[in-house]
């Protein structure tokens, strides 16, 4: 398990631990495109629902909630050409 997630899809309760989490990333978000940043797609198969969250320059104080069993998408809008996309990280620190 790791609080480090990369692009892809990870399940709650085998890749990451449930809990409550404050979002942030190893990649430079220019303030420019405020709307460019992390996109987070959680599901949950028992009720069949999903909700969305962003992670950007726009939207940087995000809180997430993950439940056992959620299957979680990340995706990242890198504008920093300088440092290859898949070194992005989104960091989830434990919040309380």
């Amino acid at each position: 398990m790791n609080n480090e997630l990369g692009i892809g899809e990870y399940v709650v309760g085998r890749d990451i631990k449930p809990g409550t989490y404050k979002l942030s990333t190893n990649m430079n978000m220019n303030p420019q495109y405020k709307n460019l940043g992390w996109d987070i797609r959680i599901y949950n198969d028992s009720t069949k629902k999903s909700r969305q969250q962003q992670f950007n320059p726009g939207n940087s104080d995000v809180v997430v909630k993950l439940e056992e069993g959620e299957i979680i998408s990340t995706s990242f809008h890198n504008t920093d050409r300088s440092v290859p996309t898949d070194d992005s990280r989104l960091i989830f620190t434990e919040y309380k």
